[in-house]
């Protein structure tokens, strides 16, 4: 999916975001705060294929230049393990020389930001915001309903994510969560590239970037590839 927006005043910095941490490919381009295109593709194992074209396109279709982008956001994760590997080392590309500048933003922080502006009872004190693991666990943090982190990162067994799981908290999920089934105050957010953008303002406001071999992906468990048994021919 494509879709351009509108341009906004120039004097805001205008920023490339890339998400890469979940099943979805995206991409959004903003100036400020305002988001001018977006593209996103729900299609597993595409991102190393079509990342560097959606972004691409974006840049030609609002007849922009590579040189007018002054800031590329990229989600660090947790998540898809291929995804943001595929996603950060394609924004360091970008980003080698120091221009534009490299903004890394964690996943769950731009999740919980998004979750801030849609969702906000005057209910609720929290955010818990959760993305699955591929092993049956939850990554998963709690923030202020004004996304200010109260913890860190963690990873999380089902029985531990529920017990999290109180009536004054605001829970929002990249997809369908079980576990989340019967809170009253349960959302879905699918990840989107514009959701960076918040956080990477504040930080390419504060410190203009990062350098490119600081930033590594935020995988909060370590990887560990499966391996497939080999197969035994049977005798003749």
């Amino acid at each position: 999916m494509h879709s351009i927006i509108a341009h906004s005043p120039d004097s805001q910095p205008l920023l490339v975001a890339i998400e890469t941490s979940g099943v979805d490919c995206g991409v959004a381009l903003g100036r400020g705060r305002e988001l001018l295109a977006s593209s996103h593709f729900r299609v597993p194992h595409i991102h190393d294929a079509m990342l560097a074209t959606m972004v691409q396109r974006m840049i030609q279709d609002l007849d922009l230049r590579w040189d007018d982008v002054n800031g590329v956001a990229v989600s660090l994760g947790p998540g898809s393990f291929t995804g943001l590997r595929i996603g950060v080392a394609f924004a360091k590309g970008l980003c080698y020389q120091g221009s534009p500048a490299l903004l890394g933003v964690p996943t769950l922080k731009a999740l919980a930001q998004a979750a801030s502006n849609l969702y906000r009872p005057s209910s609720c004190t929290r955010i818990l915001v959760a993305y699955p693991s591929q092993r049956g666990h939850l990554y998963a943090q709690l923030f202020t309903t004004s996304a200010h982190a109260i913890t860190s990162e963690a990873l999380y067994t089902s029985e531990q994510f529920i017990e999290l799981l109180k009536d004054d908290v605001v829970v929002c999920t990249s997809v369908i969560v079980p576990e989340c089934e019967h809170h009253p105050h349960r959302h879905v957010v699918p990840l989107r590239a514009e959701y960076l953008f918040e956080e990477a303002l504040h930080r390419f406001s504060t410190h203009g970037g990062i350098d490119a071999e600081q930033c590594v992906p935020l995988y909060v468990q370590d990887f560990v590839p499966r391996i497939q048994p080999k197969k035994i021919d049977s005798p003749a």
